[in-house]
């Protein structure tokens, strides 16, 4: 027997962007439907896949993916359309018995420029970059230089220009006044012991952030309060919480949630392929190597095909962010024959696309 039970909220995702139920009516929905797995094997299969593979809390599917539940499964979606539903153990089911709308998949919305390089002698900016914000006295942190003992930070935009120094890494924002809507501001952090080496110096990556309208912002912080209201394991609460702020441009916010998770060193590959994606989408592209890394080791690990083909294209995406292109080229191909396995016949288009566009790039370079 299907059991339903009536969710406060939902993540609604429309077009990338995450929005509330103030917003939208119900007939017009077309969010994602996210999984919480709570033990046993649960396999999905996606409509254009040839057979089912093992999936992960975090896993997202639309009304007509399939899902198989083990004999002493447990395991429930988050539905696009407000409802929390939860199948049957050692049954299979359409996802629309239980969840009838929902889009393919989140975006990956991933940056395809080439910014930083691995040259770690200057106090690169880690965040905010290329965000928007919920607060008007952020947190602000840059990359440690070797040798360098002390730094001189900048934060500038809107005609703020307020300057502090300090020995750490990171500063809170601490000028007389908060920062405002509307403006674009811009982070500098320059060793005080040599003018060089400054963060001015990254050049090809998009490090303005400001603050989120307070309209949107409301509606956000209801959005998380309702999920948090959900009773989700503190994993599947902040992988919720996470797809919230990502939606909304709150990379951030995202990334701040996620990072612990991996510290804690997480079991799940969701966990490290949405971090390497909001890595990624703000140019950090060593650490979202890294993500990617530690998501694809995982997912080799449990026989996730999925989980292998992102980490694989997010791997050749980051190694073109740090101008490897031979490189990237290597991992997309890889993440193509994983799409391939998989019956992805579009994913596996995406890549082909992609991987001519370096090629031709390199023949031209």
């Amino acid at each position: 027997m299907i059991q339903k039970q009536q969710l406060v909220a939902s993540v609604l995702i429309a077009g990338g962007i995450v929005i509330g139920l103030s917003e939208l009516s119900l007939g017009e929905s077309t969010g994602v439907n996210i999984l919480i797995v709570n033990k046993g094997e649960v396999k999905i299969k996606k409509e254009n896949w040839k057979a089912f593979q093992k999936a992960s809390t975090g896993s997202l599917l639309r009304p007509n993916d399939y899902l198989q539940m083990g004999s002493n499964a447990s395991a429930f979606l988050l539905c696009s359309n407000t409802e929390r539903w939860q199948p049957t153990a050692g049954k299979q089911f359409r996802v629309s018995e239980g969840c009838p709308r929902g889009t393919a998949s989140r975006p990956r919305n991933v940056a395809r420029s080439q910014t930083r390089n691995e040259n770690k002698l200057i106090p690169y900016i880690i965040s905010p970059r290329n965000t928007e914000l919920l607060s008007d006295r952020p947190l602000l942190k840059w990359n440690p230089v070797t040798g360098a003992t002390r730094y001189q930070v900048k934060l500038q935009g809107g005609g703020l220009d307020w300057q502090t120094e300090t020995n750490e890494t990171q500063v809170l924002y601490g000028g007389q006044e908060p920062l405002k809507l509307g403006v674009k501001y811009l982070l500098i952090v320059t060793t005080t012991t040599d003018k060089e080496a400054s963060s001015k110096k990254e050049v090809g990556a998009d490090l303005m952030f400001g603050l989120m309208t307070t309209e949107k912002a409301k509606v956000v912080k209801e959005e998380a309060t309702n999920l948090k209201k959900q009773g989700l394991s503190p994993e599947a609460e902040t992988l919720a919480l996470a797809y919230l702020y990502e939606g909304n441009n709150l990379k951030a916010e995202a990334i701040a949630l996620l990072q612990p998770l991996s510290q804690q060193k997480s079991q799940n590959r969701v966990v490290y392929s949405l971090l390497g994606d909001l890595l990624l989408q703000t140019g950090l592209n060593q650490q979202a190597q890294q993500a990617y890394q530690q998501a694809l080791a995982l997912a080799q690990k449990l026989g996730d095909q999925e989980g292998e083909a992102e980490a694989q294209s997010g791997l050749g995406e980051a190694s073109f962010g740090l101008g490897k292109k031979e490189e990237a080229l290597s991992w997309l191909k890889k993440a193509q024959a994983s799409y391939a396995v998989l019956g992805d016949e579009s994913q596996t288009q995406v890549l082909t696309q992609r991987i001519e566009e370096i090629q031709k790039r390199l023949k031209n370079s």
